[in-house]
């Protein structure tokens, strides 16, 4: 496998960046034998959404995803 790559999605609470996130963890978007990071970004209101889509991604069991952070404007959650 390739090295561990971090990808940035901002506004990730959005209908459109929830698709692009599973386009991005089965492969279609950096290959199917790209493992990475998802950092997701978005306003401090849209947090509970970001969180339950960050939820559904890990829940999901993409292999190619190595972890997950999630951020907002002046507040980080916690990585796993």
């Amino acid at each position: 496998m390739r090295p561990t790559i971090r990808v940035a999605v901002t506004g990730a609470a959005s209908q459109l960046c929830s698709a692009l996130l599973y386009q991005i963890a089965k492969g279609a978007v950096f290959g199917e034998q790209q493992p990475l990071i998802l950092q997701l970004h978005d306003t401090a209101d849209k947090v509970p959404r970001m969180q339950g889509d960050r939820i559904d991604v890990q829940s999901a069991g993409f292999h190619l995803i190595q972890g997950t952070d999630a951020w907002s404007a002046g507040n980080k959650s916690t990585p796993d």
